[in-house]
């Protein structure tokens, strides 16, 4: 979610503070609707099962043995009770360390079925033990371990990185460490938006026009959440190229009356540049916006995308087709049409503006 621009983490360094509740929880790795986690079975033995479960903490602490890295660790406080925390034993270890990361988030007790929770930020003392430890002065990287998006503006702000892995699973710590140190280069884009404060909900790409105004009075947030869905990022900079419009199979050569029949496929195409140092994935994103039609409809929807590996300096074009066909609406008669008139096409990294290239066409009857 942010990378502050840095590199991955130097397998030269000596200490690495792991601090957080969620650093070595099992059961928070494995999420809802497993067998570990089933609200029958907190008693179930995962040694009878020859399960292997590798934390954030057992991930990184492998890395360290192979790399002669001393990983030190303290829980630092609860996810929830406010009563247990060690908050002066994290500082004091990530004062003698050369990176802190804190792995914090939710549990299964409160998020999952039948979960729901009246605000979003990160509970107990987490955000207390961040920000204690940002005061150190050490690099900070926040790894999320989360079942829903959580609400957390401080964190965005001051944390050198933040590496959402949701639930990660059984292999989870081994697949955030091969991140953290750069062995995989991650390229995962937002399929759900993060609100800055709970009172943005509902918040989501694909909202109509005029359902919010500038920004709350009371908080000073817009309605633009604070990671917007199709949002990654990567140790890479991608730089996209002009983007065009033809119709696929030939036919349309001149950019600027862009005119497409309901039977015709649209070929949209964009070069898009690696302008880091290393070998990487983008997932270039195309957006649509029925301009003016008869029925309210969504400010932008997805409608294709595609992944590109591409090498350090590498340029590639990419091409997404789109149907005409798949710019249909319901009107008001229930009857399922595409209107003629003018579309925006859009193609980019995220759902934000900022980061769409956009241009109009039209469709005929």
């Amino acid at each position: 979610l942010k990378n502050n621009g840095i590199l991955p983490l130097s397998k030269s360094l000596n200490r690495i503070a792991v601090i957080g509740p969620n650093a070595d929880d099992v059961i928070s790795h494995l999420g809802d609707w497993t067998l570990f986690s089933n609200p029958e079975g907190y008693s179930y033995k995962r040694d009878e099962f020859n399960t292997p479960i590798t934390t954030v903490l057992k991930g990184l602490s492998k890395y360290g043995d192979e790399n002669s890295i001393d990983i030190v660790y303290e829980k630092g406080c609860d996810v929830q009770d406010v009563t247990d925390e060690s908050i002066a034993n994290a500082v004091k270890l990530a004062n003698s360390s050369d990176v802190i990361i804190a792995v914090v988030g939710d549990n299964i007790f409160i998020n999952g079925e039948m979960k729901d929770r009246c605000h979003v930020d990160l509970t107990g003392m987490q955000e207390e033990l961040l920000k204690r430890l940002k005061a150190t002065g050490k690099p900070l990287i926040v790894v999320l371990i989360n079942g829903k998006p959580l609400s957390i503006p401080w964190v965005k702000e001051n944390a050198d990185a933040i590496l959402e892995a949701w639930n990660p699973g059984m292999a989870g710590g081994d697949a955030v460490a091969s991140i953290l140190f750069g062995d995989y280069n991650p390229s995962g884009k937002l399929t759900i938006s993060f609100p800055y404060h709970v009172g943005q909900q509902p918040v989501f790409y694909n909202q109509f026009s005029g359902w919010h105004g500038g920004k709350y009075v009371d908080t000073g947030y817009s309605h633009i959440p604070l990671f917007p869905f199709g949002y990654g990022l990567s140790y890479n900079v991608y730089e996209y190229g002009e983007m065009k419009v033809s119709k696929a199979g030939g036919g349309i050569d001149n950019q600027t009356e862009l005119s497409f029949s309901p039977d015709d496929v649209i070929r949209v195409s964009v070069e898009v540049t690696n302008k880091g140092n290393h070998e990487g994935s983008e997932i270039v994103q195309l957006y649509v916006n029925d301009i003016v039609s008869t029925v309210v409809t969504p400010i932008k929807e997805l409608k294709g995308f595609k992944r590109v590996l591409l090498n350090p300096n590498e340029t590639k074009c990419v091409e997404i087709d789109l149907k005409v066909s798949d710019l249909t609406i319901v009107n008001s008669e229930c009857q399922v049409e595409v209107e003629p008139g003018e579309f925006e096409i859009m193609v980019g990294s995220s759902s934000r503006d900022e980061d769409l290239i956009k241009m109009i066409i039209t469709v005929s009857k």
